[in-house]
C-alpha cells in the first residue's frame, strides 16, 4: 500500500491563507464588539463565548475598555505632547487600586516608591509626629505630636490633618508616599499646610533626628491615698516596645502599685509580634488573634512570661487608638483584664502588604483581616470602651478621660 504524502507547498499556502482570514475576521469582530459594548453597555458576543468556555468572571474586553479610553485620549486630548504611555499606565494603575472598596490599598508610582525606600534606608530625620491615613483619603492625620519635638515647637497639634507638603497637595496619596516628603536630612526645613477644624494653617518645621522611647511618661498618682501608676504608651508597637513597657509595669507593680492606668490613646498600632508579646503579661497563653487571609488563616496565642500584671488595670483609649492598639484593647476587654475608659477606637482591623513591582513602583494591598478573641471583627467598628466619655462636652483644660479613670479607681479602691 502506498504511503500518503503530507501537505504540498501549494496546500500549505492555502492553509496559511485560510488561517489568516479566520484570525483577521476574529480580530475585526473583536474590535467591532468592543466598540459596540463601549457604546451600548451591553455584553458582546465574545463576552458570551468567553463566559461559556472560560468562566463567568472573565470578560473578553477586560482590558479593551482601557485601550478604548487610551485611544480616545491619544486622538483627541488637546495637549498631545503630554500624553505618554508611562503617564497613562500609572494613571490606570492608580485608578485600578483606588477602585477597591478599601481605604488602605494604594499604588505607589516609581517616584513615590523610590522616595519611600530612601526614607526608610537613608540618613533621614523627622519632625516628631506619628501620622495615620485618613479613612476618606483627604490628607494625613497627625495622631501624636511628641513633647519637645520640632513639631510641638512649631505649633502642630494632635488631630491636625496634613493636606500639603512644601506646597504640594497630598490629599489622596497613600501614607507611604507622604511620609518621605515630610522626612529629610536633619537641619533642613519642611513646610506643612494643615486643616485644623475649618481653618487652613501653614507651618515651617525644622527636621531633627528623633528618638522615641516606648514609654513617653510614667509617674505615681495619689488617688485618695492609694498608690496608682500612670504609664503613657501612646507611641506605637515598634520592635522592642513590649519589653520596654513591661519593664515599667513590673517596676510599679513590684513597688506596691494598687492599680495601673495604661494610656494608649493616639497609639496608631504597629507590629503584631509586639502586641502578642505584651498581651502575654496580661493573658499568657490565651488565644488573642486570628489573621484571616484570602485562602488561609493564622492563629496567635499570647506569649507566656515569668510574671503577669496582677493589679487592676484601667486602659485609656480614643479614636486614634488603632490597629495593634485595638487588638490589645479588644483582648483585655474580652478577658476582663482591664476596664476601658475613653471613646471608641479607630476601627482598623486589616493587614496590608507592600508588593514591589520592579521599575513600576509597588502596590500596597489589604490581604487579611484581624479577628480578636471571641471572634470580634475590629474593622469599621473599633472597640467600645466600658466607660464612655463624652468629649463634646469636655473641658479642654482638663484631661477628662484620665479624670474619669481616676474617679473610677477611687470608687473601686475605696476611700
Amino acid at each position: 500500500m502506498k504511503r500518503q504524502r503530507g501537505f504540498s507547498f501549494t496546500n500549505l499556502l492555502i492553509y496559511v491563507l485560510i488561517l489568516s482570514i479566520v484570525f483577521a475576521s476574529g480580530f475585526l469582530l473583536g474590535q467591532y464588539e468592543t466598540a459596540k459594548k463601549v457604546a451600548t453597555g451591553k455584553p458582546t458576543i465574545l463576552d458570551k463565548i468567553v463566559r461559556t468556555f472560560v468562566g463567568p468572571n472573565l470578560s473578553s474586553d477586560d482590558w479593551e475598555l482601557l485601550n478604548a479610553i487610551r485611544d480616545i485620549i491619544k486622538q483627541k486630548y488637546y495637549k498631545p505632547e503630554a500624553v505618554t504611555a508611562t503617564l497613562l499606565n500609572i494613571g490606570a494603575a492608580h485608578g485600578m487600586v483606588d477602585a477597591l472598596p478599601d481605604p488602605y490599598s494604594a499604588y505607589l508610582d516609581p517616584q513615590e516608591y523610590k522616595e519611600f525606600l530612601q526614607s526608610t534606608a537613608g540618613n533621614y530625620s523627622g519632625i516628631g509626629v506619628l501620622v495615620k491615613e485618613n479613612k476618606d483619603k483627604q490628607g494625613i492625620i497627625i495622631v501624636k505630636v511628641f513633647p519637645g519635638s520640632p513639631a510641638e515647637k512649631a505649633g502642630l497639634k494632635n488631630g491636625d490633618i496634613i493636606v500639603k507638603v512644601n506646597g504640594e497637595d497630598i490629599t489622596g496619596l497613600p501614607i507611604e508616599a507622604v511620609t518621605p516628603k515630610i522626612k529629610g536630612p536633619a537641619g533642613t526645613k519642611v513646610k506643612l499646610t494643615v486643616l485644623r477644624g475649618e481653618d487652613l494653617l501653614d507651618f515651617e518645621v525644622e527636621r531633627q533626628t528623633i528618638h522615641i522611647p516606648a514609654v513617653l511618661k510614667d509617674e505615681w498618682l495619689d488617688i485618695n491615698g492609694h498608690k496608682v501608676a500612670y504609664v503613657d504608651f501612646s507611641t506605637m508597637f515598634f520592635r522592642g516596645s513590649a519589653e520596654d513597657v513591661a519593664k515599667v509595669l513590673k517596676q510599679y507593680q513590684d513597688a506596691g502599685a494598687e492599680a495601673i492606668i495604661l494610656d494608649i490613646r493616639n497609639n496608631p498600632g504597629g507590629l503584631v509580634s509586639e502586641v502578642v508579646d505584651l498581651l502575654g503579661y496580661f493573658v499568657p497563653g490565651k488565644h488573642v488573634l486570628t489573621i484571616q487571609a484570602r485562602d488561609k488563616k493564622e492563629e496567635y496565642n499570647a506569649k507566656k512570661h515569668e510574671w503577669v500584671v496582677s493589679v487592676p488595670v484601667v486602659l485609656l483609649v480614643n479614636g486614634f487608638s488603632a490597629s495593634a492598639s485595638e487588638i490589645f484593647s479588644a483582648n483585655l476587654k474580652y478577658y476582663k483584664k482591664a476596664v476601658l475608659v475613653g471613646t471608641r477606637t479607630y476601627g482598623k482591623g486589616t493587614v496590608q502588604e507592600l508588593e514591589p513591582l520592579g521599575d513600576a513602583g509597588a502596590v500596597k494591598l489589604t490581604i487579611a483581616e484581624y479577628i480578636t478573641a471571641g471572634g470580634y471583627h475590629v474593622e469599621g467598628k473599633g472597640v467600645e470602651p466600658d466607660i464612655k466619655v463624652d468629649m463634646k462636652t469636655a473641658s479642654t483644660a482638663t484631661d477628662v478621660i484620665l479624670k474619669t479613670a481616676e474617679d473610677y479607681l477611687q470608687e473601686k479602691l475605696g476611700k
